[in-house]
């Protein structure tokens, strides 16, 4: 792993971000002079709000010389503290915004960690590379991002699609929607300065620096948004326009259970809402009064207006979202009724058949005979 750091710094991409050096140096200094690390519950909540997405699990948990398993219980105070403490890893899966994404480098080349970050175009003070807890025998490491899309936090969908159109050949990139990723900080887990050494700052101060990361823009990174991936392909991006894309039933419910998660996404989170009703079915009242009762339980302190109290201002946003969804979308989707009907493999070849080489003609005679099978038991 020398050669790896040692080429990374040659290219000038191991070196400490300017920015978190005052943090850094301030972090020893306050430490030498109260003898130590220094205790506070409020460090672990902090913890906890950033880097656990809820606390009902289910989360998979990992001891030294074992393998993971799967807990489907709540995640706890106390372990979180124990993953902190090194007595065992805890891993969970992906928040609606994730605040850190990390790029996983599994035995990497000599240049592979400072090529990636070439690609990114990440400069100094928009990354920090930590260890994997297998870090002295593989080199496994892991280099942290924080990504934001307009001037705001994305979704996680968006955030993966990004990094791994343009890094995707080099690492795997976490958080993933169906996968549980280790939470950051315990036993192995260690930030790597300029120095070439693993620093050993408690969990505390090692968080300090990630919280003092600058933003990597999504818009910047050079495949974000072409379809000259370095895998995957254009379909399954993700990367159309956030403000009208529909989330997955599964990324609903859990936006709908965890609430807002940063600030700069209250519209977008009850757009996804609204869509989401739309497309069960709900009465237009109905999804508007289930929107506002859920900003007022989930907002999680994430929105200004809502910390001012301006409850007309954000009523009257959601009535407009739900005007305007309710009139531009012409039917709904996922209800049996609004089904435009289905075709057989024996109606394809009998469509091939009558007007072979026409496509136009083809696709007219195909909406006819969806048509007719979807009416023909009414």
């Amino acid at each position: 792993m020398d050669d790896l750091t040692t080429a990374a710094i040659t290219a000038g991409r191991a070196e400490q971000p300017s920015g978190a050096r005052a943090g850094w140096a301030a972090a020893h200094i306050f430490s030498s002079l109260t003898g130590g690390d220094y205790e506070s519950d409020g460090d672990l909540k902090t913890y906890a709000s950033v880097f656990v997405r809820d606390f009902e699990g289910p989360y998979a948990l990992q001891r030294p010389n074992a393998s993971w398993r799967t807990r489907h219980r709540a995640i706890s105070d106390p372990l979180i503290s124990a993953h902190l403490r090194g007595e065992y890893w805890v891993a969970t899966k992906a928040s609606w915004y994730p605040p850190f994404f990390y790029l996983d480098f599994d035995s990497p080349q000599a240049d592979q960690v400072g090529r990636a970050l070439d690609r990114l175009g990440a400069a100094e003070g928009q990354y920090l590379l930590m260890t994997s807890p297998s870090y002295a025998l593989s080199g496994n490491c892991h280099v942290a991002l924080r990504l934001e899309y307009k001037e705001r936090p994305p979704t996680h969908a968006l955030g993966y699609e990004a990094l791994r159109r343009t890094v995707g050949d080099l690492c795997e990139v976490y958080p993933q929607a169906k996968r549980k990723f280790r939470l950051p900080l315990g036993r192995g887990q260690h930030l790597i300065s300029d120095s070439q050494v693993q620093h050993t700052l408690s969990w505390r101060q090692a968080m300090g620096f990630l919280l003092k990361l600058d933003p990597l823009p999504i818009e910047s990174l050079p495949n974000a948004f072409s379809d000259n991936a370095p895998s995957g392909d254009a379909e399954s991006s993700g990367l159309i326009s956030e403000t009208h894309a529909w989330a997955s039933r599964a990324e609903c419910q859990t936006l709908r259970h965890a609430g807002l998660q940063a600030f700069g996404t209250r519209h977008h989170a009850q757009w996804q809402l609204i869509v989401d009703r739309w497309r069960s079915g709900w009465l237009p009242e109905d999804a508007a009064r289930d929107t506002k009762r859920w900003i007022r339980s989930r907002h999680n302190g994430y929105s200004q207006s809502v910390n001012r109290g301006a409850w007309r201002v954000v009523d009257g946003e959601i009535d407009r979202q739900v005007a305007w969804i309710y009139y531009h979308f012409k039917s709904y989707p996922d209800t049996v009724h609004n089904s435009e009907g289905a075709l057989t493999i024996e109606d394809l070849r009998f469509i091939a058949r009558t007007f072979p080489g026409d496509l136009v003609r083809q696709k007219r005679l195909a909406r006819l005979v969806a048509y007719d099978k979807a009416t023909s038991f009414l």
